[in-house]
C-alpha cells in the first residue's frame, strides 16, 4: 500500500470519527460542551463542502467513455489486458502490417490460381500423371525397403562369418602359429569342420559337398586353396590363411551387394 492510499483511508478515518462525534452530540447521546460541539458541527461542514466541492471537480458526469480504456481493455483477452498502452499500440501497428501483407499474398494467390486455370495442359492432366509418378515412387520406396531389409540380414550374417574366422584363428593359435592336420587329427576335427565351412561359404567347395569334420579331407582342401592363391608353403592352416578367406569373402559380398 502506497503513501497516499495510507493518507486517503487516515482522511476517511478522521472525517467518519468528526461525524459520529458530533451527530453523537447533536442528538444528547454523548456529552460534549457547546463551544466544542459547534467547532466539530463548523469541521463536519467544511468537511463535507471540500469533499463535494473536489468531487464536482474532478468528475464529468457526462463523459460516457472509460478512463484508460478499460471497457475496450475488459474486451480483450485476458494476457493483453495486462499490456501498457504503447505496447498495445505497437501490436495494432504490426497486425496493420501483416493484414496489409496478408493482402499481398491473397493478390498474388488470386493470380496464380489465374494462371493456373489457363494452363495447358489442363489440372486433370497433370493430376493424373503426378498420380502416376507417385505410384513408380511408392514401388521404389518399397523395394528400396525391402532391399534394405536384405541388405541388414546379409550384414548380420557377414559378421557371423567374421566372429567365426576369428574363432577358428583363435583355435589354431593354441596349437601354436599353424595347424598341421596329419598330426594329431583326432583332436584337430573341430578345426577341420570350421575350415571347411569357411570355404564352402567361399565357394571354393563343390556345391554338392557338405563340410564335415575330417582332418584328411580339411588337409586336401587346404593344399588346394593354398596353390590357388601361390602360397609356397602348403599344408599349414596359419593366419595368413584365414586372412585369404576373409578377403574372399568379401569380395563376394561387395558384389552380391553391388
Amino acid at each position: 500500500m502506497d503513501k497516499a492510499t495510507v493518507l486517503f483511508y487516515v482522511i476517511i478515518f478522521l472525517f467518519l470519527c468528526t461525524g459520529i462525534i458530533t451527530l453523537l452530540g447533536l442528538i444528547k447521546k454523548v456529552d460534549v460542551e457547546k463551544k466544542y460541539l459547534g467547532m466539530l458541527f463548523s469541521t463536519l461542514i467544511l468537511e463535507l463542502v471540500g469533499a463535494v466541492i473536489y468531487l464536482f471537480s474532478s468528475t464529468d458526469f457526462f463523459d460516457k467513455t472509460s478512463p484508460d480504456g478499460v471497457i475496450v481493455r475488459n474486451e480483450l483477452p485476458t494476457k493483453m489486458q495486462q499490456l501498457t498502452s504503447p505496447e498495445l499500440l505497437n501490436i495494432l501497428q504490426m497486425n496493420s502490417q501483416q493484414v496489409s501483407k496478408i493482402k499481398a499474398l491473397d493478390d498474388n494467390l488470386n493470380e496464380l490460381k489465374k494462371k493456373f486455370d489457363s494452363q495447358i495442359p489442363s489440372y486433370q492432366v497433370i493430376t493424373i500423371e503426378l498420380n502416376k509418378t507417385i505410384k513408380k515412387l511408392d514401388n521404389i520406396n518399397i523395394q528400396y525397403v525391402e532391399s534394405k531389409v536384405y541388405k541388414d540380414k546379409y550384414i548380420q550374417l557377414q559378421r557371423l562369418f567374421l566372429v567365426r574366422m576369428a574363432n577358428l584363428n583363435s583355435a589354431i593359435s593354441v596349437w601354436g602359429p599353424s595347424v598341421n592336420f596329419d598330426w594329431k587329427p583326432e583332436e584337430k576335427k573341430e578345426i577341420a569342420l570350421m575350415l571347411q565351412e569357411a570355404l564352402k561359404r567361399i565357394k571354393f567347395m563343390e556345391a554338392t559337398d557338405t563340410p564335415n569334420n575330417d582332418p584328411s579331407k580339411s588337409h586336401q582342401l587346404l593344399i588346394a586353396y593354398q596353390q590357388s592363391k601361390g602360397f609356397t608353403g602348403k599344408g599349414f592352416l596359419t593366419s595368413e590363411v584365414i586372412a585369404f578367406i576373409i578377403r574372399d569373402y568379401l569380395k563376394q559380398s561387395t558384389v552380391h551387394l553391388g
